[in-house]
């Protein structure tokens, strides 16, 4: 947890049940102006959170402390955070919690979005709209190519999930593995709660066998509820799945995963 805090490329904060500040990376630091020493042990709603949102803030946490479920686990692009200095400004935020033996760990990505708010207010034209979107992933491929060289994997496929989940409409990321043994296996993902997949838990043999299979190229899938799907389908649908893109990575002729983009929106597979 620490190597992943560290090695980001954009902010982490990560928390405790209780909503106490366990981890604070350089890009936060340099994005809310506290320096770890100042915020480590604090409650994370007297220092990043806005006064109007942190009810909700805590109650979130309760929720999912009763109830491993809720909002806690979401995207959220409707937000403000709070500057040391005391001024506001927009934040896109995705929160997942990350569970072990010694307790429950809440990991937040959080990265700056008042200039891209600000012009796509201000676009109002088809082409103006089409250079955001080209910005946006000319940015998160700038970004992966910076990725640190020689991280564990799992550190690794989390920071991609981390840049993938920017691009609009984009609420599902992941990395599957492809093992030896014929596994399928995530080993990075950010996604929607209630989704039927989960670092380190393969895929039911069926899906891994269609997923290796299908690993020729990349490939576009949207999802309409049918009388034959199986439980693993209806999951997806029934967290709102609508549409996935699926791209396999490998060398010399060998694949060894694939990248999975996936949206609830029904933009459809052109979108």
């Amino acid at each position: 947890m620490r190597e992943l805090v560290a090695h980001a490329l954009e902010a982490v904060v990560t928390m405790d049940e209780k909503g106490t500040i366990t981890g604070w990376n350089a890009q936060a630091e340099e994005l809310f102006g506290w320096s770890a020493a100042e915020v480590l042990g604090r409650p994370m709603h007297k220092v990043i959170i806005p006064a109007r949102f942190r009810a909700a803030h805590r109650a979130g946490l309760e929720r999912y402390r009763l109830t491993h479920r809720g909002p806690i686990l979401e995207t959220r692009t409707d937000l403000s955070a709070l500057h040391r200095d005391g001024y506001e400004f927009d934040v896109e935020v995705s929160i997942t919690a990350l569970t072990d033996s010694a307790g429950t760990t809440f990991v937040g990505f959080i990265r700056d979005v008042t200039e891209r708010r600000r012009l796509a207010e201000a676009l109002d034209d088809s082409t103006a709209k089409l250079q955001l979107a080209i910005a946006e992933r000319e940015a998160i491929a700038a970004s992966l190519r910076r990725l640190p060289a020689g991280r564990p994997a799992d550190e690794t496929a989390m920071a991609i999930c981390s840049e993938l989940r920017r691009l609009p409409d984009l609420d599902v990321a992941s990395v599957y593995e492809f093992l030896h043994d014929g596994s399928v296996v995530p080993i990075g993902q950010i996604a929607p709660p209630d989704v039927p997949t989960a670092p380190g838990r393969p895929v039911p043999p069926e899906h891994a066998a269609y997923l290796r299979a299908s690993s020729t190229g990349p490939w576009i899938d949207e999802w309409h509820r049918r009388p034959d799907d199986d439980d693993f389908q209806r999951a997806w649908l029934d967290a709102g799945m609508a549409c996935s893109a699926y791209v396999p990575f490998g060398a010399n002729g060998i694949t060894y995963g694939l990248l999975c983009a996936g949206t609830t929106s029904s933009i459809g597979s052109a979108g």
